[in-house]
């Protein structure tokens, strides 16, 4: 062609008009030749991709066909194309790898679900939906029923897709795992949780309360909501195996209720002859009365319960469950039963207080039969577990009211005992104590009454101090009401150890060595000069304790030791200057009471601290009335310390007394010589109103008043009182508190409501001793308390405070010249205490070979070579001698050893 073009540029016609011809005939021919070679050229493409396309289905055969995961190869149109093994056992499809005939994945391969059990439609398969989007779809969840067992397969879905040039899909691949063992774990896992969830709800329900009705219907609607199901109940036994539904909760309330059937005291309600399938000849459950219980009857009226006696559920503590009543195999007469009730299903769970069988716990389905799980059946007899716990705390709980009710019934008879026998001591010790206040106070005047014989006088002090040992007796009962009562109290005070174990020898010195024994004092010399403590009753311990050891010990020695150690050496000694400071108490003082006595038998010792309670011995020995170690024993604890005892019979008794006590470096209180009391001028006049309902008391009063100087006037009764008061107008009221148709209480309120202005003193003289009743004395508008059995130097001391009668005191010795005074006066004070006005000042003017002969008749207890020596005293010193008269009567050697000491005795310049 190219020759031709040349030749027709050369110029040569013919070779010109021919190269033209050819020339266009190329250009004819050469379209047609493209054109064909382009369609063999795809033809042979076409060729070429479907030998590719059946080599890579062969390779994606082999490939796939030994995995463990189901794969499909699909078209555009989701049907299988090629499938493995796994795919074809998931799918159920045809045993070949190349499928034959289209199938499409959809329903034709079986029903599809969601994970929420509702049926999948075809276009929400991940198949479809990957086509449909044109994109890949990863972890598609779908469950997939098997048409025999109907369980449930699931399978995670991923889906490829291969598209064509135009973007078309061409091909899919999906692969398929059967997640069904983790998807059952997962809903295991579910199960327990919700399980968990429903009953920590239904636990945290029975909590708030311990009320079982409340308990009761919490836990029915709680656990027919965390269950699903229709009908829940809690059927009661009663003691006889009968029962009651106690509780019950309905999805629907429409359907018929059990509670129906249970009158308003809680009893199942009568049923019509007709209806009870127990009385019917073809009920089953008579029929199995011979052969035992039946999971098949439980829901029958309690009358099988009772004439059973629940025994299954007793005897296995098991549960029953029932999915469908219809194919159990149930008897005529119990299925119309349980469709009376609508019944479908069941579980019922037995209800355990403790190991008593106490009731039934039951979940119901209406209408349906329903496959119960496991964890559904497993969360009932959880429930009913708690319940049974929740009837215990129930029960427990009622019991313990109960208890408490009778125990606040016990307390109250309790109290009102202790009241009855506080009201008795209190008016034992007023009708005990007046007597003896007026026997002391008659012996105190007879016995400083000059005109009194000697022998006379000895019977008298005889007398007195038979009162002041019965009066210490009542003392020690009245202390043991009050401790009784949690009414002792402490009074805490400075004091010198020194002195006070002194005192405590000086008073039962002379009692050891009349009966042959040695009382010695072993004890560090260097103590702290001051001690902080109840020294009062530490003094009455230790003479209990030494007091017991010298009544126990036939021969021998009692040997007392003390010591004192620091329990808490870091804390700095704390002085007290009468403050209100305390010191703390750091130390521990330790006395011990040794004695080589009879001792005591292991046996008895652990009684030997309760209240009369004596000792073998004791009984031998015959003295004391028991109270003496428990009292210590009791004011040792008060004190926070202790006595411990520890003894061999025959050999003798140790007692150990351990006490916390305080330092201090203030000066303990020094008691005076001389007990300040009052003589009223001749110029002052003072009218006293006596009122007393006993004459006795009375006159003693009045004696003692107008030898002072007083003026008296008496009352025998509260309205006398009043009377004498509006017509006399007494500066001051002697008021005993105890008197017939108006007590000294109602005096002493009227006296004040009636003259809020200028209205006498009114001191309370009474017999009752308890804290309480002195603070209603005062309560009652009285400006003291004196108790009976009064001195004559207390009481005219309180009247010269409150009449401020300061001015006018004087010294008991210069009573002595008043008409039928003398100067011996006895005192029901404390035993051991010397007569307060005479001290070694008074002796010093005697002459010392006189006093020295004393002091030696007194340390050999030569009470008649003493009485010799006094009747040699000149005329001017009778007086002195009277008062060591009354010391020698009561036989009060170691007061005048003290008084005839030479190293005490300094001369009068």
């Amino acid at each position: 062609m190219l020759q031709s073009i040349q030749a027709l540029a050369l110029g040569s016609p013919m070779a010109a008009t021919l190269g033209l011809v050819i020339a266009l005939g190329s250009v004819a021919f050469l379209p047609m030749v493209w054109l064909r070679l382009r369609g063999n050229q795809r033809l042979m493409a076409q060729r070429l991709q479907a030998a590719a396309l059946v080599q890579s289905e062969q390779q994606f055969l082999t490939l796939i066909r030994d995995l463990g995961v189901g794969v499909l190869l699909l078209n555009s149109r989701a049907e299988v194309l090629v499938s493995n093994q796994a795919a074809r056992r998931f799918f159920h499809l045809p045993n070949t790898s190349v499928a034959t005939e289209p199938i499409e994945f959809g329903p034709q391969l079986g029903h599809f679900q969601r994970q929420d059990g509702t049926p999948c439609p075809p276009e929400e398969l991940p198949v479809q939906r990957a086509i449909a989007q044109k994109a890949p779809l990863d972890d598609a969840v779908i469950g997939l029923v098997d048409h025999a067992t109907e369980a449930v397969r699931w399978l995670l879905v991923n889906v490829d897709l291969q598209l064509d040039q135009a973007g078309e899909v061409e091909r899919v691949v999906g692969t398929f795992s059967d997640i069904t063992i983790q998807k059952q774990a997962e809903a295991a896992v579910q199960a327990v949780a919700n399980r968990e969830t429903a009953i920590s709800r239904i636990v945290q329900r029975m909590r708030q309360t311990l009320d079982l009705e409340t308990i009761f219907a919490a836990t029915t609607q709680e656990l027919q909501q965390a269950v699903r199901c229709d009908r829940v109940w809690i059927y009661r036994f009663n003691p006889d195996w009968s029962g009651v539904v106690a509780a019950e909760a309905l999805a629907d309330p429409t359907a018929p209720s059990t509670l129906a059937m249970v009158d308003v005291n809680g009893v199942n309600a009568a049923i019509p002859e007709n209806q009870r399938l127990i009385d019917r000849s073809d009920c089953g459950a008579r029929k199995m009365q011979q052969g035992g219980f039946d999971d098949s009857y439980l829901v029958l009226q309690d009358t099988y319960l009772q004439e059973t006696q629940a025994e299954t559920y007793r005897r296995d503590r098991t549960y029953h469950c029932v999915t469908d009543i219809y194919s159990e195999g149930f008897d005529h007469c119990y299925l119309q039963f349980l469709e009376q009730w609508q019944v479908r299903a069941y579980v019922i769970v037995p209800i355990f207080s403790g190991s008593q069988l106490w009731g039934l716990l039951g979940i119901y389905n209406h209408h349906h039969p329903r496959p119960w799980t496991r964890h559904e059946v497993k969360l009932v007899l959880q429930v009913g577990v708690h319940l049974g716990t929740a009837v215990q705390q129930a029960n427990l709980l009622s019991q313990t009211q109960q208890q408490a009710q009778a125990l606040e019934l016990a307390k109250q008879a309790a109290d009102a005992a202790n009241q009855a026998k506080g009201d008795f001591l209190a008016s034992m010790s007023h009708e005990l104590r007046t007597p003896l206040n007026a026997i002391l106070g008659f012996t105190q005047i007879l016995h400083r009454d000059p005109a009194l014989a000697d022998n006379h006088r000895e019977l008298v002090g005889i007398v007195n101090r038979s009162g002041n040992h019965l009066l210490g007796l009542i003392n020690n009962v009245l202390s043991l009401a009050k401790i009784e009562a949690n009414k002792i109290t402490l009074d805490e005070g400075c004091f010198d150890l020194s002195q006070l174990l002194q005192s405590v020898d000086d008073l039962l010195r002379l009692k050891a060595e009349s009966r042959g024994l040695q009382l010695q004092l072993v004890g560090a010399a260097d103590l702290p000069p001051t001690l902080w403590a109840d020294h009062g009753k530490l003094r009455q311990i230790l003479i209990n304790l030494i007091g017991n050891a010298i009544k126990f010990t036939p021969q021998g020695s009692i040997t007392v030791r003390w010591a004192l150690a620091n329990d808490h050496p870091e804390r700095p000694l704390l002085s007290t200057d009468g403050g209100d400071d305390r010191p703390p108490k750091t130390h521990r003082l330790t006395l011990t009471v040794e004695d080589t006595g009879v001792g005591i038998a292991p046996e008895e010792i652990p009684h030997l601290f309760q209240p009369f309670e004596q000792t073998q011995s004791g009984r031998r020995v015959a003295e004391g009335s028991g109270l003496g170690l428990s009292l210590s024993h009791t004011f040792a604890q008060l004190m926070g310390g202790d006595i411990a005892v520890t003894s061999i019979p025959e050999q003798g008794s140790t007692f150990t007394l351990t006490l916390p006590v305080g330092l201090t470096t203030a000066a303990p209180p020094v008691r005076e010589a001389e007990i300040k009391t009052y003589r009223l001028p001749a110029h002052l006049t003072y009218r006293i109103l006596v009122a007393d309902d006993v004459a006795e008391s009375r006159l003693l009063l009045r004696y003692w008043l107008e030898e002072a100087g007083f003026e008296v006037r008496e009352a025998h009764s509260g309205l006398a009182a009043i009377d004498v008061w509006q017509a006399w107008a007494p500066q001051l009221i002697c008021l005993d508190m105890h008197m017939p148709e108006l007590d000294g209480y109602a005096v002493a309120r009227h006296i004040r409501q009636s003259t809020p202005e200028n209205d006498p003193v009114i001191l309370a003289v009474t017999a009752s001793v308890f804290e309480e009743q002195q603070s209603d004395c005062l309560a009652a508008g009285c400006d003291a308390v004196l108790p009976k059995p009064l001195t004559r130097e207390l009481l005219l001391e309180c009247i010269g405070n409150h009449l401020g009668l300061a001015d006018a005191v004087a010294a008991w010795p210069e009573l002595s010249s008043s008409p039928g005074a003398s100067p011996g006066a006895l005192s029901p004070g404390d035993v051991g205490e010397a007569p307060p006005w005479l001290t070694p000042a008074d002796v010093a003017t005697l002459d010392s070979a006189w006093l020295a002969q004393v002091h030696r008749a007194a340390q050999t207890v030569d009470d008649r070579q003493i009485r010799q020596l006094i009747r040699q005293l000149p005329p001017v010193d009778q007086p002195l001698g009277q008062r060591l008269t009354q010391l020698l009567d009561e036989f009060r050697f170691d007061i005048i050893i003290e008084l005839t000491t030479p190293s005490l005795v300094q001369p009068t310049p």
